[in-house]
């Protein structure tokens, strides 16, 4: 017996096994015996284990609104257990008892002169520009799995994220007011295992259809080979087999973000095993910029959905 529980937003695997061994030796003249043979088995969880790692970063000595003068903060997130991680979200907390405002600028003023922009693989994943003073707790934590193609990550996945901050003096009135100030500011980023719903009845209409524990992303080697573009799709190694196919889509754009352009092409992929990868190919008639998009079997606990990295056709 299978059953999945949600414990506070943590994916639980519950399993019982019931074995009854039944003998009979009545009284009487005759015996009846039986024979047992012994079934070795292991009953295990899964695990779901997160862990995000930060390169040493100073933001000392900015001078504000100077073009080209930026500092980066990478880090590296890793799903270290089995379980699909699909919340992951980074906030800031400032370190208000030692800074110092001279009753003029607050911490959080001094926050909001700082601009944000995050990268991945040298592409710019956020659409607006955000300040530091936006993912400040108390404020919501800033959900970062929405920008990952596969909208979390998969067990032994490993993504490398970079921040990176500008200075700008975005009041006159604060001019010059944080001349030689500092903030301590300590970064977090929580992951958290997916909601553990493996899917309702499936004879009941209103319930999600069963998910068969596969997981893929785009994982491994895109770009482009010869007169192919290219991307690589993989079940996770710590997901279950695929029970079957599904859809992906080429999409296309002459410049900007090809999540907002044009399906040119489409296809299927096949069921994969549990750690199969499968390459993606399209022939481009026209310069732009390409993505290809992938579909979750049904019942995943993402989005449903994963994107590659944008490749660029000239």
């Amino acid at each position: 017996m299978f059953t999945y529980k949600n414990i506070k937003n943590y994916s639980f695997l519950m399993i019982g096994l019931l074995l009854i061994i039944a003998s009979i030796i009545p009284k009487g003249a005759w015996s009846y015996f039986n024979d047992v043979e012994e079934i070795p088995n292991t009953l295990a969880v899964g695990t779901c284990s997160f862990e995000a790692i930060t390169t040493p970063f100073d933001l000392k000595n900015m001078f504000p609104n100077r073009d080209g003068q930026t500092k980066t903060m990478n880090i590296t997130l890793k799903n270290n257990g089995s379980f699909f991680i699909d919340n992951l979200s980074l906030e800031a907390i400032l370190d208000k008892k030692n800074y110092n405002g001279n009753g003029v600028a607050s911490a959080e003023n001094f926050a909001e002169q700082f601009d944000l922009n995050f990268y991945a693989n040298g592409e710019l994943l956020n659409e607006q520009t955000l300040t530091l003073a936006q993912i400040v707790a108390p404020n919501k934590p800033l959900n970062i799995a929405a920008w990952f193609p596969e909208q979390g990550l998969n067990g032994g996945q490993q993504l490398n994220l970079t921040v990176e901050f500008s200075f700008v003096l975005k009041h006159n009135k604060y001019k010059n007011k944080f001349e030689g100030k500092s903030l301590p500011v300590e970064f977090r980023v929580v992951g958290i295992c997916g909601s553990g719903d493996d899917g309702g009845d499936p004879s009941n209409p209103g319930e999600p259809e069963k998910w068969d524990k596969s997981s893929l992303s785009f994982n491994g080697p895109s770009g482009i080979s010869n007169t192919q573009i290219f991307a690589t799709v993989k079940n996770g190694s710590g997901s279950r087999d695929m029970q079957g196919p599904v859809r992906y889509e080429v999409y296309w754009i002459a410049s900007g973000n090809p999540k907002g352009g044009t399906v040119v092409a489409s296809g299927e992929i096949p069921a994969l095993d549990s750690g199969e990868s499968y390459k993606l190919t399209y022939t481009p008639t026209k310069a732009g910029v390409y993505k290809f998009k992938a579909y979750q079997r049904p019942g995943h606990p993402g989005k449903g959905e994963l994107w590659s990295w944008s490749i660029e056709v000239k």
